[in-house]
């Protein structure tokens, strides 16, 4: 079994050298909740710049953005309108939602994970695709589940938002499933918590500053002060009510959609300050080396933000460690990988767009070369905003992916968790990267300038197409095994039995 540290030799070992640097710091560092949620020690790549920094030695050239006054100017700004969308949410649970606190039975499964309200309003009705086929299985098997949800998706139009949520907490009432709300237990004593928790976050962070004078810690002071107006309440919401949680009779176990981000962290903070109730973080998704937050390390265990078992979409996400229970759990959302039968005959060129815009754009101008390909955009991004890219040599079109890979012999992409899946049904795929920036690059060293490869330039592009489309071509039997050996490493079929031992469906424990 691989982990994360031998992808990539020279490249992993820098990966190493930050998380041994915030090693460093959160050790010397007092643990409380503001250094659990804070956004430069979590080194998420998509909040804070230091990661990429910190890899590339690269210390900005100091601006009026990354003031310290500004910063805390803007963070208090930011999370003053944060407190009172809070306050709305709380307002208009308290009118609209007349669902009783649900009763948790021994053999309750209890599921924490996002729900989207603008989704439900617009559906008219509450549906999960993360936790997919569980669901019916825990039906056959007469097991009671309860959500407690994180809502996101309210719009940012006061009018409309208000709306929404009245729709929301009407539809969730009559809804029949069973919900904790935190609103539930949010009180008097609650608002003045997290109003303090608001109010010292820039100063206690301050307390983060490292002392030393390296290259290193230069890097790390300057964004601990320019992410200070990237930090969210919504962790502090979090960890008031894993607090709370603990008042809930005959709540054990938790199964949380976790990406291990500061809300994640912050909860489990909450739930082990005050009580014994564990939690099972849930990464049932294709993840990157790169995404150094979601990675659970020993430390997080020290310090009480860990979750008590880490349950990994396949393998190869078995990360090695001494204090975090790493398991292998199932792919809920992927059982298309299992359902489709590999075709080896397709020619097209399919460039898979990413959630992120600028990767698109960048994904776009990388290709504008190639002649006959197709594009989709990713489903909650749409073709509009990229029509200035789409010619009659690279057209959009839309459908399921798994409609598309028959016709393709390669896919072009980035940042995006369907690279693996193209790889694991035998389409090739060209990762598209930067120099000098991290590259979200989701597949391992295995296969690499056969099945895979990475272009830099319009140039590389043209030439690793026509490379991976010839070693196909002359291999395809090599192409199957390593076709096989992802699909074997990065997924786990979502059978029923699989479900079952995963959930521990077989045991009232």
């Amino acid at each position: 079994m691989r982990s994360y540290y031998l992808f990539f030799g020279e490249v992993m070992k820098m990966f190493k050298e930050l998380y041994d640097y915030i090693y460093s710091i959160r050790k010397l560092k007092r643990v409380d909740i503001y250094s659990i949620v804070n956004a430069t020690l979590i080194a998420n790549p998509y909040i804070s710049k230091f990661p990429e920094a910190f890899l590339f030695d690269s210390l900005p050239r100091k601006n009026f953005s990354s003031s310290l006054i500004l910063n805390i100017f803007l963070y208090y700004i930011y999370n003053a309108v944060r407190l009172i969308n809070y306050l709305a949410i709380l307002f208009f649970f308290k009118r609209y939602y007349n669902k009783k606190l649900p009763i948790v039975t021994k053999n309750c499964i209890i599921l924490d994970l996002y729900v989207n309200v603008e989704s439900v309003v617009n559906q008219g009705e509450f549906s999960d695709k993360y936790f997919g086929r569980l669901y019916s299985v825990l039906e056959e098997e007469n097991r009671n589940y309860i959500f407690i949800p994180r809502l996101i998706g309210v719009s940012s139009n006061p009018f409309k938002a208000c709306c929404q949520l009245v729709s929301f907490f009407k539809i969730m009432s009559l809804d029949r499933h069973l919900y904790i709300f935190e609103f539930e237990f949010f009180s008097g004593k609650h608002f003045f918590k997290l109003l303090q928790l608001y109010l010292l976050y820039p100063f206690r962070t301050l307390n983060l500053l490292s002392k030393n004078n390296t290259a290193s810690d230069k890097v790390f002071n300057f964004y601990l002060k320019k992410d200070i107006s990237k930090q969210s309440i919504v962790p502090f919401t979090r960890y008031i009510f894993g607090k709370n949680l603990n008042s809930v009779t005959g709540l054990t176990k938790i199964y949380s959609w976790s990406e291990f981000q500061v809300t994640e962290r912050a909860f489990n903070f909450g739930l082990r300050k005050v009580g014994g109730i564990k939690v099972t973080a849930c990464q049932f998704l294709v993840t990157y080396p790169s995404h150094f937050n979601m990675h659970v390390q020993d430390i997080d265990e020290e310090q009480g933000s860990a979750p008590s078992l880490v349950l990994v979409n396949g393998p190869q996400y078995v990360l090695e460690r001494s204090k975090v229970n790493y398991q292998v759990g199932v792919s809920l959302r992927y059982d298309n990988v299992y359902r489709y039968r590999p075709r080896y005959d397709g020619s097209q060129v399919l460039v898979l767009g990413s959630y992120s815009l600028l990767e698109t754009t960048n994904i776009l101008k990388m290709v504008n070369g190639l002649d006959g390909a197709i594009f989709k955009s990713h489903p909650a991004v749409g073709n509009l905003q990229f029509s200035r890219f789409l010619n009659e040599r690279i057209r959009a079109v839309d459908g399921n992916i798994y409609d598309l890979f028959p016709r393709c012999a390669l896919v072009v992409g980035s940042a995006s968790g369907s690279l693996v899946e193209a790889i694991a049904c035998g389409v090739s795929v060209l990762l598209i990267a930067r120099e000098n920036e991290l590259v979200t690059n989701p597949m391992s060293d295995v296969g690499k300038g056969k099945i895979w490869d990475l272009a830099y330039s319009s140039s590389e592009v043209t030439v690793k197409i026509a490379e991976l489309i010839a070693f196909r071509s002359a291999n395809k039997d090599e192409i199957v095994n390593i076709s096989g050996w992802y699909r074997d490493n990065f997924f786990v079929e979502p059978s029923s039995e699989k479900i079952r031992q995963t959930f521990r469906l077989d045991s009232s424990i």
